[in-house]
């Protein structure tokens, strides 16, 4: 028995789970709310890493921490739906850079917007301390389970 007496066993990762769907609710109704519906979550770690200026593939893949494989599906969509444009670096006609058009910056105002209102609504109860804590906690979960070889 030893171990397994001292490891608490917790509905964290369902909580974790509904805690993300909440999350996505929030941000899909509130882009619709302002008329985009062309856009889901998990595009807005792409629009955010744009908002620093205009990234290669291999960049845009370290910065959003996504697989090429996924990341390129995120890229031509939001090209396909005008936020993002990629150009040929002229100097290697082999580099892409990836960045926002008008469109794509105006998606990030207002998505700034709606990240803002979501969190204002998170940590309405909980001291700045309370939510340092959260963050250093779940930080420490996904690095042991990043770590983990055999799952």
């Amino acid at each position: 028995m030893g171990m397994k007496n001292e490891i608490q066993v917790t509905p964290i990762l369902n909580m974790i789970g509904r805690l993300r769907g909440l999350g996505q609710d929030f941000i899909i109704k509130s882009l619709a709310g302002n008329g985009v519906h062309d856009i889901m979550p998990q595009h807005g770690d792409v629009l955010l890493a744009l908002m620093g200026g205009p990234l290669n593939m291999g960049e845009l893949a370290v910065a959003t921490k996504r697989k090429k494989n996924t990341l390129t599906t995120l890229v031509q969509s939001l090209e396909r739906n005008g936020y993002i444009a990629r150009e040929t670096v002229a100097d290697d006609a082999r580099v892409q850079l990836v960045k926002l058009t008008p469109k794509g910056m105006l998606l990030c105002e207002t998505a700034e917007d709606i990240s803002y209102k979501l969190h204002k609504i998170m940590w309405q109860d909980m001291s700045k301390a309370d939510q340092d804590q959260l963050i250093a906690l779940l930080g420490r979960v996904i690095d042991n389970l990043s770590g983990s070889e055999n799952g």
